[in-house]
């Protein structure tokens, strides 16, 4: 038997023997992890990155334990349960993508369940591979003018004297929530007194082991705050779980902050919903995707902030529609929205999966010769079409 132990790192459980009286369980949140591929955070990156063994339950009932290395695709074929699978022959972006199927003639079979959304196949068992956090951890808030984050952030990235572990990012409507919510119930809001001429927060975690490491960190920060019209005694730094934890408080008050506002407006109008962007392009169209936002929500009147992984260039757009006419305009920005990450060579899913409501989107993202090539893919291996039926395709 076997049960989940949480231990706190990138790769969030690992499996271990237990005893034969122990019951079997599997966190779910873990499934939902590796189902949809999801990144931990710019450094450590996809779970795919941490899987290593898997256990998948097939649609007829077979049990299909996989392990990393031990089988890999050729001539775009694999030999699953006594069939031959053909992979279809996709294009994949550059970037954070789950949208679909991972396909590629030399991939590791593994990889094929690994955000495929359940749709191929029931994971029960879970192998990680685990990795020892840094012995320091610099946990720092920097305020930067709302014209020049995105520009600091991809100069951290380039930077050869930073390797940041984590780099997130709030853009100024989210601090107005935020602000507006400390107002309203003080420190109970997880949001600390922000200084007044604040734009926007990049937050960064950077690891570090001897003070002379740090060193280079903070005048390097100091040399590229300066440089985007900001100021180093300004940030908010922290360096123990503590303040972590009061970091973290501060980032989770968002998503709070978001879904009371949309409670508000859901008792007048019960079928609003907000609307989430996934959407991740590369870093030369990243500016270029924040303006595209900006412009199109600013000129359709509507109530958004913005936040996310800004070192992947994969912000979460989140739109708070006040009527239903607004909640079919959210919708058309969003298909903008995903029109301009694929020109951009973007991906429209970057790592909580297409499901149901984005799979309209699918057929921007994959040609109808690549969309079908999938679908056989999935008959191959759910011939009845009973697992997670109707996600990713009509």
């Amino acid at each position: 038997m076997f049960s989940i132990i949480r231990v706190g790192t990138p790769a969030a459980s690992v499996i271990r023997e237990a005893p034969k009286e122990s019951p079997t369980r599997i966190d779910p949140h873990l499934i939902d992890f590796i189902s949809t591929n999801l990144s931990r955070s710019y450094f450590y990156g996809p779970t795919r990155n941490w899987v290593t063994g898997l256990t998948i339950v097939l649609a007829n009932g077979n049990i299909l334990p996989l392990s990393r290395g031990s089988e890999f695709a050729v001539n775009n074929k694999l030999s699953i349960d006594g069939q031959e699978i053909t992979l279809p022959k996709i294009n994949i972006p550059k970037t954070k993508h789950v949208a679909g199927y991972y396909s590629k003639n030399d991939m590791d079979i593994i990889d094929l369940f690994i955000g495929g959304e359940g749709t191929l196949g029931i994971i029960t068992e879970v192998t990680l591979r685990l990795t020892k956090p840094p012995e320091n951890c610099l946990y720092i808030c920097c305020y930067i003018p709302r014209t020049n984050s995105i520009e600091f952030m991809m100069d951290v990235i380039k930077s050869d004297r930073l390797s940041p572990l984590a780099i997130e990012y709030m853009d100024y409507h989210s601090l107005e929530m935020l602000l507006e919510y400390r107002n309203q119930i003080g420190e109970a809001s997880g949001v600390p007194a922000l200084p007044k001429a604040i734009d926007e927060v990049v937050y960064l975690e950077i690891g570090y082991t001897q003070k002379v490491e740090f060193d280079t960190i903070c005048e390097e920060l100091d040399t590229l705050l300066t440089k985007h019209h900001s100021d180093i005694k300004q940030t908010w730094a922290g360096f123990n779980n503590q303040d972590l934890r009061a970091m973290k408080a501060f980032r989770h008050a968002l998503p709070e902050r978001i879904n009371s506002i949309m409670a508000k407006y859901k008792k007048t109008i019960p079928s609003l919903t907000k609307i989430s962007t996934d959407i991740a392009v590369p870093y030369n169209g990243f500016r270029e995707m924040i303006n595209t936002y900006q412009n199109k929500l600013d000129s359709a009147g509507l109530q958004y902030c913005i936040f996310g992984h800004g070192g992947d260039c994969h912000v979460h757009v989140n739109i708070l529609p006040q009527t239903e006419q607004e909640l079919l305009k959210a919708w058309e920005v969003y298909t903008i929205f995903a029109k301009k990450a694929i020109t951009l060579k973007g991906s429209i899913a970057a790592e909580h999966g297409v499901g149901f409501l984005k799979k309209k989107f699918m057929i921007l993202q994959y040609t109808a010769k690549e969309l079908l090539a999938m679908k056989k893919l999935k008959e191959s291996l759910d011939p009845k079409k009973i697992l997670n039926p109707h996600l990713l395709f009509d």
